[in-house]
């Protein structure tokens, strides 16, 4: 279903045969108004369908890149122990092995400290905004009003 799909409050209207709601806001705005928000849920939820379907798609692709990438990996892994003791006789798989697990673990405790390294304050300029408005509020609570 497409956003093009749903019908505007209009449309629907005219293919029933009643009259224009825009054409009698001014004699019945609650109707008008029900029908407008009506419209807009509408919209909203057929938007919010189609935004749901494309993301379980992208999660979908996104779980089957992850598994065959770590497939891969594995497969590489594997085929790198087996063939450099065939390159180098001196080293045996397990020797491979270790060096290979040595080095993912010398990238793991590398990643790890650069995810305790101090990040940046996460929305500064929100928050600077927000204690603008903090400010000004206090200040207009203090300030009496006129014409009181």
């Amino acid at each position: 279903m497409t956003p093009e799909d749903v019908k505007s409050p209009r449309a629907t209207h005219a293919a029933e045969g009643s009259p224009d709601p825009s054409a009698s806001v001014s004699e019945n705005w609650s109707a008008a108004l029900g029908t407008l928000v009506s419209s807009r849920i509408a919209i909203i939820s057929a938007e919010a369908r189609i935004a749901a379907e494309s993301s379980i798609k992208k999660v979908a692709l996104a779980v089957v890149a992850a598994i065959t990438g770590l497939l891969f990996w594995i497969i590489l892994m594997a085929g790198l122990i087996g063939f450099f003791p065939s390159v180098i006789h001196s080293l045996a798989w397990y020797h491979v092995a270790l060096i290979i697990a040595g080095l993912h673990l010398l990238v793991a405790v590398i990643a790890a400290l650069l995810l305790k390294k101090k990040s940046p304050p996460t929305f500064s300029l929100t928050r600077s905004e927000f204690e603008k408005d903090r400010q000004w509020l206090s200040k207009t609570k203090k300030t009496p009003t006129s014409g009181s």
